[in-house]
């Protein structure tokens, strides 16, 4: 039977467990001030050495008792989520700092990898090696997918296995020494002024052509700009603000000359009415989506998509050296070749501060528009 003790020399606070193990008499400090904690800590030490003596005893078993006696001194179980839990748990912290769009992708990465785990996917987390990584990242790889979209993958997955290692959940973070694949980036291209005049001519319709002037003049993303309305255009400012759906910051544009003129030709609205009301309710994939309609217009123009990456694999994809999202490229080239300074490209481009749009400044106004106002006009 054990029993507790105070340092006879009074070089410690906190009382000590005594109590034997086959014969040994063994002495540990508990690391409780208070002398009914500290008992408990003596039954949690007799109890784990007892299931250790026996033959049968689990991981489970022992782990079982250490939470009870944490339970008993401090009120609270013991944090041992299984990698499923962790993963759930990740998730849902991330949904109060991501954007919807972003809190999907990281879903459907946590769903891969606890596939690919199997029955692994209910044991604790310090139960994922190294090695377990290594082997989801060749079945990407196997699967068809790119260095650079494997290289994302595993990005996404450090943040759920950072904040275990952070929160001291695992002893070490088994993802954090792999490295990044090398290649496979897809280097896209940028259209002309000569090339957007020809796809401005192709377009189909007034929509169409103040979509792909939105696209040359702001930088913005597709789906961003297709699902503009008029409560996004400050007439009087001559500026264009709205959310990005990839990130959920906020951008504030000011309106190119050029731009303002095709603005002109489309009938005004007021508040919600979409900027595009043709294109508005249209998704951005697939064989009716925005970025297959754009690929028409592209062909009509005389324009070749090219590749920029051939397909990897059964599920891996060919990516167009053109695009939609090329004019995003040639804003910020061009912008780049005007002497545009890199901190106010970005400023252009993308935004993470929620109210970064009510912040700025006159002047940061100012050089901004006289930024825009350097991409060349598209007028003949």
């Amino acid at each position: 039977m054990g029993y507790l003790v105070r340092d006879a020399w009074d070089r410690s606070p906190y009382w000590q467990a005594v109590y034997f193990v086959d014969g040994r008499k063994i002495r540990k400090s508990t690391k409780c001030r208070d002398k009914r904690q500290a008992r408990a800590v003596l039954h949690g030490f007799e109890a784990a050495e007892m299931l250790a003596a026996s033959a049968s005893v689990t991981e489970q078993q022992i782990r079982h008792v250490m939470s009870e006696t944490i339970a008993r001194v401090t009120g609270r179980k013991l944090h041992d989520p299984t990698v499923s839990e962790h993963l759930a748990g990740w998730l849902k912290s991330e949904r109060e700092t991501v954007s919807e769009s972003t809190i999907r992708r990281y879903s459907q990465i946590a769903r891969d990898f606890e596939s690919f785990l199997g029955a692994t996917r209910h044991a604790r987390l310090d139960a994922l090696s190294k090695d377990i990584f290594l082997a989801f990242r060749g079945k990407l790889r196997a699967g068809g997918c790119s260095p650079r979209s494997v290289n994302q993958v595993l990005k996404i997955l450090r943040r759920p296995f950072k904040l275990a290692f952070d929160e001291g959940l695992i002893q070490h973070n088994p993802i954090a020494a792999i490295k990044r694949l090398r290649g496979g980036s897809a280097e896209k291209g940028i259209f002309t002024p000569q090339q957007i005049g020809r796809l401005l001519d192709a377009a189909p319709n007034e929509d169409w052509r103040l979509l792909i002037a939105l696209g040359y003049f702001t930088g913005a993303r597709l789906m961003d700009l297709s699902r503009l309305t008029w409560g996004a255009i400050d007439r009087q400012a001559r500026t264009i603000a709205f959310r990005q759906k990839k990130t959920g910051g906020a951008l504030l544009i000011p309106i190119h000359p050029d731009l303002g003129r095709f603005l002109s030709k489309v009938p005004i609205g007021i508040g919600r009415a979409p900027l595009m009301p043709s294109l508005a309710d249209k998704s951005g994939t697939g064989k009716s989506g925005l970025s297959m309609a754009f690929r028409k217009i592209m062909v009509a123009a005389g324009i070749e998509a090219g590749i920029a990456r051939e397909r990897e694999g059964e599920r891996g994809r060919s990516v167009s050296r053109l695009s939609f999202h090329s004019l995003r490229h040639s804003f910020t080239s061009e912008l780049a070749r005007q002497g545009v300074a890199p901190e106010i490209r970005q400023q252009l481009t993308g935004h993470r501060d929620d109210s970064s749009h009510r912040t700025y400044t006159h002047l940061e106004i100012d050089t901004m528009r006289r930024a825009v106002s350097s991409l060349p006009s598209l007028q003949s």
